[in-house]
């Protein structure tokens, strides 16, 4: 089966097991090689998927095809899906089980079962079983192992088992987990940020910087110190002023 000005490896491509298979409308697309690849949506065509195993942009029936995918790419790998409505710019490179659905302008780089969905000018670059959600636009997940992302504007580093926003809502944008372990932003902590830890759960409060444990050495490479500041309205600084709780649960001030 070949589109207009379309092209696959493997001629006619009448669904035989090991045919790729490109539908009929599907024009200026190509399957440039691979065993039961298939494009299968409807639009204006512009796909591509260079080889692998049972990769799929659209639907796996070839007798019915889903969504409305163009300009898209699925450069490898097995049993990757690129699906959707009115979804155009996609790329999937590699990988195996990865899923891409409803996306635009969004980018899936390798690993496994990593899914992408609702999301537009996302990307997940590697790892294993992570997801960004829909409201997950402009976010990112580097690598590591079930990370999730449900806010826009977000990015984890890596690590295992990290969270950023919430399922049901709330304002977690801009916000940053840079590796560790089971580390959650909650909803409405826009701006913050956990480093390196495992097991904050706690991180709440809009514009704040989480983490354990701190070793600052003032000492600067170019032999210029670099002083600890803690300033600001709040934090009332003054000359021969020292750090006291004002809170009892570790909130100071000059």
């Amino acid at each position: 089966y070949r589109g207009v000005n379309s092209i696959s490896t493997v001629l006619p491509g009448n669904g035989n097991v090991g045919d790729n298979f490109i539908k009929n409308s599907m024009a200026w697309s190509n399957i440039g090689g691979g065993y039961e690849n298939k494009l299968n949506t409807s639009g204006p065509g512009y796909n591509n998927i260079a080889g692998g195993y049972d990769n799929v942009i659209g639907g796996t029936n070839i007798k019915i095809s889903l969504g409305n995918s163009a300009y898209s790419f699925i450069g490898g790998g097995y049993s990757n899906r690129l699906t959707g409505g009115d979804t155009y710019y996609d790329v999937i490179s590699g990988g195996y089980e990865n899923r891409l659905h409803n996306g635009g302008f969004t980018f899936l780089g390798g690993g496994r079962e990593n899914i992408i969905t609702g999301a537009t000018s996302a990307g997940i670059v590697g790892g294993k079983e992570n997801i960004i959600w829909g409201g997950g636009d402009q976010s990112s997940i580097v690598g590591g192992y079930h990370n999730t992302v449900f806010s826009h504007s977000s990015v984890i580093g890596g690590g295992a088992e990290n969270t950023i926003g919430s399922p049901i809502g709330g304002n977690t944008s801009y916000a940053g987990i840079f590796n560790g372990s089971g580390n959650t932003i909650g909803r409405n902590a826009e701006y913050a940020a956990i480093i390196g830890a495992r097991g904050i759960n706690y991180a709440s409060s809009p514009e704040t910087t989480y983490l354990k444990g701190l070793d600052a050495n003032t000492n600067g490479y170019d032999g210029i110190d670099r002083p600890l500041k803690y300033h600001g309205t709040y934090a009332q600084p003054g000359l021969g002023r020292f750090l006291k709780d004002i809170s009892g649960v570790g909130e100071a001030r000059w």
